[in-house]
Order: structure tokens, then C-alpha cells, then sequence
């Protein structure tokens, strides 16, 4: 009996042995981190390349070479550019890129910001920022397909706009915005009082 719990014992180690290994963190950690270079670059390229790859359908990522994009980073980045941008949070995607960015170096023992209050304020930040970029731009939204908002952000700028007008949308965004400020900074409600 000594001798089969013995072998449970070592066939449980190996297997949570390999997620304690440091190599296999560094390995990951090295992938996550070029990853977020990669729909870094991709974003980038999306800004001045979108209305030629605006066509382009995500389900022909892996097509053969006759099907071709102008993002920098290939079909893949092409793909990711027009989900993040187009169809999600506009130019305030740039801060997905970031937090796979942050995940990978830590992984890769490089911590220069607190992981779970660096997401929460980004998340959070990100979906006002698109709310604003769509309210402001809302008459602007040929520019990058759905405005610099996104999809995301023109819809919800809209759905406010019907719903409270454009004075009662931008009460509601300054409210989001100051109350953004003031949970997510410590010293923001003394520098507001001062």
C-alpha cells in the first residue's frame, strides 16, 4: 500500500511541478509579452491602414498567401486590430496590449506596477474613455469605422443621448469620470477639496 501511494505522490508532483518551473513561467512569460508587442504593432497599424483592411473577414486568417492585408502584423494583426478597435473600445484599446503586457513581465519576474489595481483601474478606465470618445466624436464616425470610440463607445453614447439627451450624457461621464478618479487615486479627493 506504501509503495502505491507513493507513486500517486510523485505522478501529483510532476504534474503541478511543471507550472512551479521556473523555465516554463519564463517561456510563457516571453510568449505574453512579444504577443502584446505583436497587437501592439497591430493597433498602430490599424490606425493607418484601416480603410484598406476594413474588408477584410477574420475567417480568412488562415487563407493562403493570394489573400493579403497591410497591417503590420499580418491577417492575425489585422484581426486583431479591427476586433479591438472597431468593435470594441476605439483607440482606447491601446490599454489591452498593456495589461497583456504587464501579465507577461510578470511572469517574467519584472514588477514595476500592482497586477490586480493596475487591471481594475485600465478595465474601468478603458470602457469611460471609449464612452467619451464616442459622445464626442459621435458625429465623426466614419473615422476608423465606428469613430475613435469604437463600437462600444458609439453605442453607449448614443444610448445615453436618446436616453438623457447630450447634457444629461455628459453629466453622467463626468460623474463615471470623477468618481473614477476618486476611487482609483488616494490623494485625489484632498487635492479636489484643497
Amino acid at each position: 500500500m506504501s509503495k502505491k501511494k507513493k507513486s500517486n505522490n510523485t505522478g501529483k508532483r510532476s504534474g503541478n511541478s511543471i507550472l512551479k518551473d521556473e523555465r516554463f513561467k519564463f517561456t510563457v512569460g516571453l510568449i505574453i509579452t512579444c504577443f502584446s508587442i505583436l497587437i501592439f504593432l497591430s493597433l498602430i497599424s490599424y490606425l493607418f491602414t484601416w480603410k484598406i483592411d476594413q474588408s477584410f473577414e477574420c475567417n480568412k486568417v488562415f487563407s493562403g498567401p493570394d489573400v493579403r492585408v497591410h497591417n503590420w502584423a499580418g491577417k492575425t494583426g489585422a484581426c486583431f486590430a479591427k476586433l479591438l478597435i472597431y468593435k470594441c473600445f476605439g483607440i482606447a484599446s491601446f490599454s489591452i496590449p498593456f495589461l497583456i503586457l504587464i501579465i507577461g513581465l510578470a511572469l517574467l519576474k519584472i514588477k514595476f506596477l500592482h497586477l490586480g489595481r493596475t487591471f481594475r483601474i485600465t478595465i474601468v478606465a478603458t470602457i469611460i474613455l471609449s464612452a467619451w470618445l464616442g459622445f464626442i466624436f459621435k458625429d465623426n464616425n466614419e473615422l476608423l469605422g465606428y469613430g475613435l470610440g469604437g463600437k462600444h463607445g458609439s453605442y453607449v453614447s448614443g444610448w445615453l443621448i436618446g436616453f438623457i439627451g447630450n447634457t444629461g450624457t455628459i453629466f453622467i461621464l463626468l460623474i463615471s469620470t470623477l468618481a473614477f478618479i476618486l476611487f482609483s487615486f488616494r490623494n485625489s479627493f484632498t487635492w479636489l477639496r484643497s
